[in-house]
């Protein structure tokens, strides 16, 4: 796996202009509260992912006497440097070297996993964060999946839409439009299960590898589990349909 040489910034946070150069293997970041170490973590996330964990958007991390922001990483296996720079009165843009990149490009680039303080809900925090933790690895391993997801959340779009209609033209959407809709989300919801599901049992057993030597006692052991949203041996659709009171009154699925 490619590893991080070099760390340019300008225009960040609190950096007016900074360059950090790593050494191979792992470089500890040590300073007073306050003179950037985050910030150095929040322009990787950003190098990776276009936004940062403290926040959705780029525009807040500019350097307050900066109009324009540049990050660049420069990697060890001599490819061209990964950049991403917001203008003023622009949306931010990703370039290997020279060529502009879109953001799944971006991301398998320069894979990225930050631990923060809020990384433990990924265990005891709601199911969605896990899904999202999830997803981000099998989108690094099976590359269909930036495919299966958009198609998902595409007919998961319209199904809701139909279901915010609300509950006085129920009677409307439970027929046709609602029923097609059930039978899309199902079929895309399929393949984008079973990549979950693979992903899933490999994370699972590499788990249980690495905690074989230091749990001898299988009592302590952790239960480790993937659950899909609905039971194994139940039709998605069938399960669709026998929720469209409760998804009517929620608005959603």
């Amino acid at each position: 796996m490619r590893a991080l040489s070099a760390l340019s910034v300008q225009g960040f946070r609190c950096f007016a202009q900074h360059r950090l150069d790593l050494l191979p293997g792992i470089n500890l970041v040590c300073g007073d509260n306050g003179t950037g170490k985050t910030s150095l973590i929040e322009a990787l996330d950003v190098l990776s992912r276009r936004r940062t964990f403290r926040t959705g958007y780029v525009r807040p991390v500019i350097h307050r006497d900066a109009s324009c922001m540049r990050l660049t990483a420069e990697f060890d296996d001599g490819l061209p440097p990964l950049t991403v720079e917001k203008l003023a009165g622009e949306s931010a843009a990703a370039y290997a070297g020279r060529r502009r990149v879109f953001r799944q490009e971006q991301a398998r680039i320069f894979p990225l996993r930050v631990i923060h303080a809020d990384s433990g809900q990924t265990v005891d925090g709601p199911a969605k964060t896990r899904r999202k933790a999830l997803d981000w690895g099998v989108f690094h391993v099976e590359h269909g999946f930036p495919r299966a997801w958009s198609d998902y959340r595409r007919a998961l779009v319209q199904r809701n839409a139909l279901l915010r209609r609300g509950a006085d033209r129920a009677e409307r959407a439970e027929s046709a439009d609602l029923a097609r809709w059930d039978r899309v989300l199902a079929e895309h919801a399929a393949p984008l299960d079973a990549m979950r599901e693979k992903h899933a049992d490999e994370l699972i057993k590499k788990i249980h590898r690495l905690i074989e030597p230091i749990i001898d006692d299988e009592r302590l052991k952790p239960s480790i589990a993937y659950a899909r949203g609905w039971a194994h041996d139940a039709d998605l659709v069938e399960v669709l349909r026998e929720a469209r009171a409760s998804d009517f009154s929620a608005g959603y699925t």
